[in-house]
């Protein structure tokens, strides 16, 4: 089954002087989907107080696949900017605008930001779409990418399950309802599995379902998941690097910069011209020690576990489905580290764009070769879950091609849904799965009852 739902953004703010100005975006066609050889109308108009702010700026660029293809200035008016465009095979593109009040100086807004007031420039964009169902991988599917990965799962669970740590860090407010443990479980590789698991309190012999979450890009401790266990769920939340949880920022930015300065570069990009050596090996061997300490805790009901993370967080989710098929469900928000290969096709790939091409040649044969036992595109096809991804129209970090390039492979018999949101940078936000959890949880809770 096939879901697709979109949503246009408004993106509004107060402006330090005190006027309210908004940034207001539309497309010719309501979801922003087009036909190739269409025309593509693109639209914006920055408002005062609910009214053309008249007399200000709008500076934009027009992008197709990434890359700025023209630029210009609007003077704002009644009529709103309009920018026309067309592509001619499947893609993507998209206008990012700027807003200038009548004296040429930026504005700027206050607004939250993970939940902290910000003050930041108002702009913002939308995008568009053509024919985002036909495209697809650009490369052939490693014939052993079964057994490669088949060898490193087997490796991991027979490698002695060890919990070398498991602390009890319950919140004083949280002790009535949860017991939270700083976790960490041995694993192949320099770092352990790591993380906050938080338990529901219940009868003796009480069993729970299990869901995992997966960090994006970056260092940062792992956090309490009270919200899912708070719907009756073990929550286990894993830090991508196997750090330590519960440190001051500044441990974790230097401990990047101390793993950079190892490796030689960008972390993400360690290794890529061997398969064996890629920095995502460990990090993917971590996923499938975490899944199964989750599946051997005696609080665990055997049968019902989920999934959840968002850019490399949803690139260990779409990988937690495709090599542990006891995952239930699961959730893949602007998913990275697919369609590496989409830039030989004049695509931008996903996150973290690994290499570069150039007239359909990549810079590094090895690294095409190795960062295909990488792509999400290929571990899509081994998915057995519903699964409930989605993607933003200005997502310049996971391009929406990358993301449709992933999402066109999962098998057609699963449950499967992409929200779209044309206005959305790379915070697109997903629309079905918590529905979908709370039905499953209620089932799950109706048959315990019989």
């Amino acid at each position: 089954m096939k879901k697709t739902v979109f949503a246009l953004l408004l993106l509004c703010a107060m402006v330090l002087a005190g006027a309210e100005y908004k940034l207001a975006f539309s497309s010719s066609k309501k979801d922003a989907i087009y036909n190739v050889g269409e025309d593509i109308l693109l639209s914006a108009q920055l408002l005062k107080d609910g009214k053309a702010a008249t007399g200000c700026l709008i500076t934009y660029s027009l992008h197709r696949e990434g890359q700025v293809i023209s630029s210009g200035k609007h003077t704002v008016s009644e009529t709103p900017l309009t920018v026309s465009t067309k592509l001619d095979k499947p893609g993507w593109t998209h206008i990012y605008c700027k807003s200038f009040d009548e004296n040429g100086k930026v504005l700027r807004i206050k607004t939250v930001f993970r939940g902290k007031p910000i003050v930041r420039n108002l702009e913002g964009g939308i995008g568009a779409m053509v024919e985002p169902h036909k495209i697809d991988i650009s490369i052939k599917e490693p014939v052993d990418f079964d057994a490669f990965w088949g060898n490193i799962k087997k490796s991991v669970l027979a490698h002695p399950l060890k919990v070398l740590e498991k602390v009890d860090v319950t919140p004083a407010k949280q002790k009535k309802n949860f017991s939270v443990y700083d976790v960490k479980v041995s694993c192949i590789g320099d770092q352990p599995v790591s993380g906050y698991l938080v338990i529901p309190k219940g009868g003796k012999d009480a069993k729970f379902p299990a869901l995992v979450t997966f960090h994006g890009a970056g260092f940062r401790s792992s956090a309490m998941q009270f919200g899912y266990a708070g719907k009756g769920l073990i929550a286990f939340d894993v830090n991508a690097h196997g750090v330590p949880n519960g440190q001051a920022p500044a441990f974790y930015q230097n401990y990047r910069t101390q793993l950079n300065k190892k490796l030689g570069g960008r972390y993400n990009h360690s290794g890529k011209e061997d398969r064996d050596k890629y920095f995502y090996k460990n990090v993917y061997m971590r996923v499938i020690r975490a899944l199964q300490y989750v599946k051997s805790l005696p609080e665990w009901d055997g049968k019902n576990l989920f999934i959840v993370g968002g850019s490399q967080g949803g690139a260990q989710a779409i990988v937690a489905c495709a090599l542990d098929h006891d995952v239930t469900m699961a959730r893949a928000l602007v998913p990275a580290l697919c369609d590496h290969s989409g830039n030989l096709t004049g695509r931008q790939s996903g996150w973290p764009r690994v290499y570069s091409g150039v007239n359909g040649k990549p810079e590094s044969e090895k690294a095409l070769q190795t960062m295909a036992y990488y792509d999400n595109v290929f571990f899509a096809r081994r998915i057995k879950c519903p699964l409930y991804t989605c993607t933003g129209f200005i997502d310049k970090v996971c391009s929406p091609t990358s993301v449709y390039a992933f999402y066109n492979n999962l098998p057609e018999n699963i449950v499967k849904s992409m929200t779209i949101t044309p206005t959305a940078p790379h915070t697109a936000g997903e629309k079905y799965f918590s529905n979908a959890l709370d039905k499953y949880l209620k089932k799950i809770k109706k048959e315990n009852k019989r």
